[in-house]
């Protein structure tokens, strides 16, 4: 498939809405985004529970271009983050997000998408690239073209 047919389906698909979950839990800390994610997902890898990280940390996994402020982690079901120093927040006010996503397909998608990539060069698993742009453009755009950089890297891939 040539460049320019990838990217117009990204385009559709990246204008679909992020999977905002069955339900959310919000978190606040003081450790790095980055730290907060993969004791995350370390936790749910101890409770036997899916956890993948999306938006900021995940796109920094993937294409790294800015510094995350914010986490996002995809987990089967909610997890309990204050053994870990979290506090619970409201969305404003988290620097974690914990989703349940209401969208099943999105642990078939990160599976494929573990299997065909060199993802395994971090400790931290993400969800797959397309759901990865999808969040970052359900967040403000800060202007720093993280959402465009990762768009390209998805088209050249």
């Amino acid at each position: 498939m040539a460049e320019a047919v990838r990217r117009r389906f990204l385009i559709e698909l990246s204008s679909v809405p992020a999977d905002d979950g069955l339900v959310e839990t919000y978190w606040y800390g003081i450790d790095p985004v980055v730290e907060q994610v993969r004791s995350a997902i370390r936790l749910g890898a101890d409770l036997t529970v899916r956890a993948l990280a999306g938006g900021e940390v995940a796109a920094d996994v993937l294409q790294p271009w800015r510094v995350p402020t914010r986490g996002l982690v995809y987990a089967e079901v909610l997890v309990d983050l204050s053994d870990f120093g979290l506090v619970e927040a409201t969305a404003e006010e988290a620097t974690l997000t914990v989703r349940v996503p209401a969208d099943p397909t999105v642990w078939t998608t990160a599976a494929w998408w573990q299997r065909v990539s060199d993802a395994q060069r971090s400790d931290i698993t993400t969800v797959d690239p397309v759901v990865v742009l999808q969040d970052l453009s359900a967040c403000a755009d800060l202007g720093d073209g993280a959402t465009q950089r990762l768009g390209d890297w998805i088209v050249r891939r």
